[in-house]
């Protein structure tokens, strides 16, 4: 070979090992060619975390292998030109997640909370017997017989459960004659008339005559002896163990009582809200009435108080700021989220919705006063957070159960977990419900 040729080839070498090294290179640093647009651009990265992990992963229609970290629960696929990518995740007897996701650039783009449900839960029968009703307590199961309330067989005081304590045997159940009483499910024949001990204890400890209809009654959120009453014109703090009473918010015609895990709340017909702190033991009064008020919810830490007025119409009053929020009209159905930054309601229309009352990260950045109309088609009845899998609720209308993704970007998944339902509970991964046959079951998560 002349000596010119040489110098050519390895000219023609050495250029070809700069540019694919710098290519490799660029490839390093998340920079690639993108052929469709004829320009380098910085590739964007996914983040997946989903259960099971053996499940298959596929974007815009290919396998991809994903490899977990030892320390990770997620995986991270690399080097993804920008743009929206298909994503399905699927595994035989699972339902399928997809999703349409945005790759930036420079950017990782999380996918996580994702869980593959069974198609075909084992469903497991509690009582093959014909049941009227039933509720969940500790570790126990109340069901309603003909008018009359059972516990593996022995019959209880009542005819319905108003009230259970977590993580205690304690329940409060109401006879047709509006009593109320606190039974002990680990020796149910153990009660105590709530309703004669109230009236009774009004009269001798405070000196008020003649008896009073006890119109809301709770389990104390953190005292495990006592009780909270409501009447027409006060609420009280009935001790069980000492048997004693006390008066701590006192509010001519109330119209509505609510608890959070710290206080007492109230409000009367002319719109007047009342706090009590049962644990700094300090009342307070909102500076301004919110009249027509029937109902009133609070969240779980007491910042956020949700008012339902006469014609459905649902206000938030943010504690904190002293403002009220309109969030929507003709609502049938209202509940806070269990780490209290969202509200979810259905309206009457059977529409559920899900209101950021707080901007967070998860996902995506959800943003305070964003609305996530998460019920398309309607149907909805009512619905319950999953605590454990926060991008879930499980959403009941029409007789029918089905899992609810929370999840602004489409499409949104949800799936039928189960037909012919009348009634359920979910309670720490546990789904007990009664189908039409009046039988109950439970499911597992």
């Amino acid at each position: 070979m002349r000596l010119r040729k040489r110098r050519l080839l390895l000219l023609c070498m050495a250029v070809f090992f700069f540019l694919a090294g710098g290519y490799l290179t660029m490839l390093a640093q998340g920079w690639v060619l993108d052929i469709t647009h004829l320009k380098i651009v910085k590739t964007g990265s996914l983040f997946f975390e989903f259960s099971p992990q053996d499940a298959k992963i596929t974007i815009q229609g290919k396998p991809i292998r994903l490899s977990f970290g030892i320390l990770s629960s997620g995986a991270l696929v690399k080097n993804l030109i920008p743009g929206t990518y298909s994503i399905e995740i699927a595994k035989n007897g699972l339902f399928p997640w997809k999703k349409n996701l945005v790759i930036e650039s420079g950017k990782v783009t999380s996918a996580t909370h994702i869980i593959l449900w069974q198609a075909k839960p084992n469903e497991k029968p509690i009582d093959k017997s014909s049941i009227n009703s039933f509720w969940v307590a500790e570790n126990a199961i109340i069901t309603k017989k003909d008018n009359n309330l059972f516990i593996a067989g022995t019959q209880l005081k009542g005819v319905k459960v108003i009230a259970t304590r977590p993580e205690s045997k304690l329940v409060i159940t109401e006879d047709d004659s509006k009593n109320y009483y606190l039974i002990n499910l680990e020796s149910p024949t153990a009660l105590s008339n709530i309703t004669e001990l109230f009236n009774s204890l009004k009269q001798s400890k405070l000196g008020l005559p003649g008896k009073v209809a006890i119109k809301f009654i709770a389990f104390h959120p953190f005292s495990e002896n006592k009780l909270v009453l409501g009447t027409e014109n006060a609420v009280y703090l009935l001790d069980t163990s000492k048997i004693d009473i006390e008066p701590v918010i006192n509010l001519p015609h109330i119209s509505a009582i609510a608890l959070s895990q710290n206080e007492a709340f109230a409000i009367n017909s002319s719109g007047t809200i009342t706090s009590f702190n049962l644990a700094i033991r300090k009342g307070g009064t909102v500076p301004f009435r919110v009249p027509e008020v029937v109902q009133i919810i609070a969240s779980k830490n007491g910042k956020y108080l949700a008012l339902i007025k006469t014609e459905g119409e649902l206000l938030v009053l943010d504690r904190e700021k002293s403002s009220f929020t309109f969030i929507s009209d003709k609502i049938s159905y209202v509940d806070f989220s269990p780490e209290n930054k969202r509200i979810g309601y259905v309206t009457k229309d059977h529409q559920l919705a899900i209101y950021n009352l707080e901007s967070f990260g998860w996902d995506s950045k959800y943003v305070s006063g964003e609305i996530l109309n998460i019920g398309k088609g309607g149907g909805a009845e009512n619905f319950a957070w999953m605590s454990e899998f926060p991008n879930y609720v499980l959403v009941f209308g029409n007789n029918k159960l089905a899992i609810q993704e929370i999840d602004k970007r489409e499409p949104i998944n949800r799936y039928i977990l189960r037909e012919n339902v009348k009634k359920y509970v979910y309670s720490g991964k546990n789904l007990y419900f009664s189908d039409q046959a009046n039988h109950l079951l439970l499911i597992s998560f």
